[in-house]
């Protein structure tokens, strides 16, 4: 099974992600709505990045999209990066897809924004399947209620990815 990575850098690129997300929202998040989520996406436009995994045929089989810094300190903390939306085809999800994502997220990092220290993502509580999953590639902060239910909050760290066997 081949897949690439592709950073969004066009129109048409940023076209297929938003409509990708825009289809798949409630799956990424059952509180998605899809003025939260064009709130995300001009976030990573303007302070982030986003992924298209793509399969042999060019169909999109999964997306990743982060912003550098945070919100909460107006994206300056550069050693941080917030993961906001991160998505697979269920065909695609027990491949090693979701960790070789990580793989390509850890070299891009270290190549093009290597102030990043720590890696930062939430997660909805209601998963156990997908709680073990993160629990192999970050520690849970905490679990809290957000305007998006019940969340886990994860990080890592960019040398955690680089020592782990993923």
């Amino acid at each position: 099974m081949s897949y690439r990575f592709m950073i969004c850098k066009t129109d048409e690129d940023w076209e297929e992600y938003t409509l990708y997300i825009l289809e798949h929202k409630l799956e990424i998040h059952s509180s998605f709505l899809a003025k939260r989520v064009i709130h995300f996406i001009k976030e990573q436009i303007f302070f982030g990045c986003a992924v298209l995994a793509k399969d042999e045929f060019g169909r999109i089989i999964g997306v990743l999209g982060f912003v550098n810094g945070t919100p909460e300190n107006g994206f300056a903390d550069k050693e941080a990066v917030r993961l906001e939306m991160v998505h697979i085809l269920s065909e695609y999800r027990c491949t090693r897809l979701f960790y070789r994502g990580m793989i390509w997220l850890r070299n891009y990092l270290q190549e093009n924004a290597p102030e990043t220290k720590i890696i930062q993502f939430y997660a909805d509580a209601g998963s156990a399947k997908r709680s073990r999953l993160l629990g192999k590639i970050a520690d849970l902060v905490c679990t809290e209620q957000t305007r998006f239910g019940l969340e886990n909050e994860y990080v890592t760290s960019v040398d955690r990815l680089s020592r782990q066997r993923i």
